[in-house]
This record gives structure tokens, C-alpha cells and sequence, in this order.
């Protein structure tokens, strides 16, 4: 029989409110072994010196484009918590990945399972229904409150 499989995870965002919780939950993995923490005023190079394998980025809208780019350029798998992705950005991503096969990257700006699955519901729905997928969409809404603070890398 084969030993489990650890998954070298990184934190990008690492001493934000929702980057501690990460940490914690990756830790508490039995699967997962957190190897690298970044922050606003670390350097990237911290996940390829470490190992890392697999990036969760809980950061900004204004630098996570330039952490995914060093990502996806080193090889790092990335799974994005991070909002403000348009079409534009979206796009570029999918340059980078096309000349980085060795590189992932999911793009989930909700971590709740329940609304990871409603997004998804819903691009089904505007595949069967609706081929132009010109009238579909997810609209999701909470109380309104200031942002938290910003986090991780800033260039």
C-alpha cells in the first residue's frame, strides 16, 4: 500500500481575517501541509524556495493579477478567492495558462460551497437554455459593509 499523498499548500493574503482562517484550515488538513505564508510586504519567491504546490490567494483585486502571473509562470497551482475578475481579466489568465501547462488555476471569488455550486447551476442553465448566453447570470447579494482592509502582496 502507498503512503497519503501531502499537497504543499501556500497562503497568499496569510495575516488577513480570512488568510488566518486558511491557515488554519490547511493545517488542521490531514492531507495538506502549509509551507509558506505571504503577506503584503513578503516576497513571492517566499512559495518557490518552500516547494509550495499549490497557492490559495485571499488577497486584493488591485495585485492579485501580478501574484497569479508569478504563479502560473513558476508552475504553482492557484485557487483564487479574490474578486474583481471581468472577461479582460479572465482572458489574460488564460494567455498565461496557455503557455504553462504545468500550472492551475481556479478561480472561486466565493468559497461557500453553496454559491461555487449556484454559479455553476447557473452557466448549465444558460448552456441548454440560452446558446448565446446573453441574458443569463448569478446575482448575489449581502448586507452591505466596508471592505476590510487589504492584504498581501502589493507591487
Amino acid at each position: 500500500m502507498g503512503g497519503a499523498v501531502t499537497i504543499r499548500v501556500g497562503v497568499l493574503g496569510a495575516r488577513g481575517k480570512v488568510g488566518q482562517t486558511i491557515c488554519a484550515a490547511v493545517e488542521a488538513a490531514p492531507d495538506l501541509e502549509l509551507v509558506a505564508t505571504v503577506d503584503k510586504d513578503d516576497a513571492l519567491e517566499t512559495f518557490t524556495a518552500a516547494g509550495t504546490e499549490v497557492v490559495v490567494d485571499f488577497t486584493h483585486p488591485d495585485v492579485v493579477m501580478g501574484n497569479l502571473k508569478f504563479l502560473v509562470e513558476n508552475g504553482i497551482h492557484a485557487v483564487v478567492g479574490t474578486t474583481g475578475f471581468d472577461a479582460a481579466r479572465l482572458d489574460e489568465v488564460r494567455g498565461w495558462l496557455a503557455g504553462r501547462p504545468r500550472a492551475g488555476v481556479l478561480i472561486a471569488p466565493n468559497f461557500a460551497i453553496g454559491a461555487v455550486l449556484s454559479m455553476r447551476f447557473a452557466e448549465q442553465a444558460a448552456d441548454s437554455s440560452n446558446p448565446s448566453r446573453s441574458s443569463s447570470c448569478t446575482i448575489r447579494t449581502r448586507p452591505m459593509r466596508p471592505p476590510a482592509p487589504p492584504t498581501g502582496r502589493r507591487d
